[in-house]
């Protein structure tokens, strides 16, 4: 896994994005590690991609999934 973005009291906080080997990746908002806020995450291929809000890692409260047809 690849992380580019800040950092703050030399944790991964702030904003940035998280690039998986196998081409998935996420952008958006980071606590500690984990997504958590606002972003946007893409499997590999972009088969699915989920844009909205996250918690402690995990997809919570609003968001928009969307999978290519077929």
């Amino acid at each position: 896994m690849i992380y580019t973005g800040t950092f703050q009291h030399n944790q991964i906080t702030g904003n940035g994005k998280y690039s998986w080997p196998d081409g998935s990746w996420y952008e958006g908002d980071i606590k500690l590690g984990l997504r958590h806020g606002r972003g946007r995450f893409a499997t590999a291929g972009e088969d699915c991609i989920y844009d909205g809000e996250w918690l402690d890692g995990l997809k919570h409260g609003q968001g928009i999934m969307a999978f290519k047809s077929g």
